[in-house]
This record gives C-alpha cells, sequence and structure tokens, in this order.
C-alpha cells in the first residue's frame, strides 16, 4: 500500500449567500438568466431546485445557486428573489452571472538527462455552451509522438449521470536497469487504451459509477538507437510481445465539494475497485483505491485542503 498526503492553500473571492427567507412558501411567477451570454438556458434549467408556478423556497434557491457554481464554468453566480411586478403576492427569482473563458491551451516544455519532451493541446469545458468537455492532446517524449483525445458529457439525456471516453495512442521507449545502474535491455511500448466511464449522482452527496479500460500493449525494438540494440543482442533479448488488459471498475463517491469560482468547501470520499476481465486478458490485476478529500475555508478568501490517498495491486501473469 502507498499512502500520499497533499495539502495545499487556493485565495481569490467569495460570492454572498443569498438572502430570501422572507418570501417563503410564495409562488413563483417568473426565473430570469442575467448576463448568460456563452452558455445555453438549458444547461442552467437542469440543474434548478426552483421552479416557475411553484412554491418557493429559500434551500432550493441555495442549493440551485450552488450546484451552478459546481458546473466550475462561471467565475460567479448571484441568485435573488423579489416581489413580482406584474403578478401581486407572487415573486419572481432572478440569476446573474459572469462566465469563464472555458477554452484552454495546453503547452508544456521540459527534459531531464537527454530526454526532452513537449505537450501541445487544447480543451474546452463548457463546448458550444453546453456543458460538454472536449479535449485533445499530442505528446513528443524522446522523439516519441503520442496522442489523447477525449470527451465528457456530465449530464448524459439531460440527467445527472456522467459519461466519458478517452482513446489514447502512446509510444514510449522503456530501459531495464541492473542493480549497479547499467542498461541491461531497452525495448519500446506502443499502447493502445480506450477507456469509458459512467457514474449516476443517486444523492446529491452520493455518486455511482463503473469503468471500463481496454489496454492493447506490444513490445518492439522500433526507435532505439544502434547502442540500445547492441545492448540486446548482447543479452540475446529481441523486444516481441503483446498483451491485452481489459479493465473493470466499480466505484462510489461520499460527500460533495462545493465550489465558489476557485474556493472550495466540504469533504469526499472516493472508493475504487478494479479487476481485469477473465479470458481475454493476459494478466490477472485486482487493485483497490480509497481517496479522501477535506476542503476547509478560512477567513471567507482562503481555503485549506487536505487529500489523502491509499491504493494496492495485486497482478499475476495468464498464460493464453
Amino acid at each position: 500500500m502507498v499512502p500520499i498526503i497533499w495539502i495545499f492553500f487556493l485565495t481569490s473571492t467569495l460570492a454572498a449567500d443569498p438572502q430570501s427567507g422572507t418570501y417563503e412558501g410564495r409562488l413563483i411567477s417568473q426565473i430570469r438568466y442575467v448576463d448568460l451570454r456563452t452558455t445555453q438556458s438549458l444547461v442552467i434549467d437542469r440543474e434548478l431546485q426552483v421552479h416557475q408556478g411553484l412554491p418557493f423556497h429559500s434551500a432550493d434557491l441555495e442549493e440551485s445557486a450552488q450546484r451552478l457554481r459546481n458546473l466550475m464554468i462561471f467565475i460567479r453566480v448571484d441568485a435573488e428573489v423579489s416581489e413580482a411586478k406584474e403578478a401581486p403576492g407572487k415573486v419572481d427569482v432572478t440569476f446573474t452571472f459572469l462566465e469563464k473563458w472555458t477554452i484552454l491551451p495546453i503547452i508544456k516544455v521540459g527534459g531531464a538527462g537527454d530526454v526532452q519532451y513537449f505537450q501541445l493541446g487544447v480543451y474546452d469545458v463548457n463546448f458550444l455552451g453546453r456543458y460538454l468537455e472536449l479535449g485533445a492532446r499530442y505528446d513528443n517524449i524522446a522523439s516519441r509522438s503520442s496522442g489523447l483525445v477525449w470527451y465528457r458529457d456530465p449530464r448524459l439525456l439531460g440527467v445527472r449521470i456522467r459519461f466519458g471516453l478517452d482513446v489514447a495512442s502512446i509510444t514510449r521507449l522503456r530501459g531495464v536497469y541492473t542493480a549497479a545502474g547499467a542498461l541491461d535491455r531497452s525495448f519500446a511500448l506502443q499502447r493502445r487504451q480506450i477507456v469509458t466511464f459512467l457514474e449516476s449522482e443517486i444523492d446529491p452527496r452520493f455518486t455511482l459509477g463503473l469503468s471500463l479500460d481496454l489496454r492493447f500493449d506490444r513490445l518492439t525494438n522500433e526507435g532505439l538507437t544502434y547502442a540500445q540494440n547492441q545492448v540486446n543482442a548482447a543479452q540475446s533479448f529481441t523486444p516481441s510481445g503483446f498483451s491485452r488488459t481489459p479493465t473493470a471498475s466499480g466505484y462510489f463517491a461520499i460527500g460533495r465539494i462545493d465550489y465558489d469560482d476557485f474556493l472550495a468547501d466540504g469533504h469526499q470520499t472516493r472508493v475504487r475497485l478494479s479487476k481485469s476481465i477473465g479470458k481475454w486478458a493476459t494478466a490477472s490485476i485486482h487493485s483497490m483505491d480509497l481517496e479522501t478529500g477535506h476542503h476547509f475555508r478560512l477567513l471567507q478568501d482562503h481555503n485549506l485542503a487536505i487529500r489523502a490517498q491509499v491504493a494496492a495491486t495485486s497482478s499475476q501473469t495468464l498464460q493464453d
């Protein structure tokens, strides 16, 4: 088991909570959206706990505003209730938004020793204003190209089911070294990977999920240097072989982290159990992962966050 603990701080500005207790129980005449420029109104509609024609409750308004902040596509969400001018005895509800720029670039350059790398990509967490995430990334490590594309629909079919799909092509040069640090053998790993998942929000503070990870790995000598091939020849080692590892996972999350721009408050614990799938796998893999995070709000505009993770994995090669 490997325990890992992170502690970090965040600083930002908090939006005030709506104050609306004096209108409790009155019917809602209309709901208005102000300064909603990019995001489509359907994204807002499906998060709301307040509805036109139904009695107003301040707790529902506060929950609606918090759900909208938790989408992480707004810098600020303000909610207020007022007397309905055109419907005496009723109330109007108004949500005012300050939207974020959600198209984000990925640019990384670095290196260690004689290995250099760079990453280029872009993703949008509010694609077409529909709260969809679409992204692509190109990696070049030691002159070997890899790529990843991904898609997320956090409200599949308009309900609180999150769907995700990742497709990756990965090439890495690997080395095996002796206890003295000398290169013993080298190979190129070529991996094709597809990951998909579904998460269902059973309750605002309880989520269930299933995922499927398909990995197809091949070992070759493509791209090895002359020196690496010479070392392999001296060891009578020829990189070859193919493995497939389909892994199914089930997981659940308890608790909820509430956001206000980049500030967070609350706690969540996630537990994941994974197992390779029967006759299609060339290795039997079992794993358990537990992660818990706690976010504390300090002095109204600061955060303290603590996250801990414990994981255990066992594997065994299977014969075809």
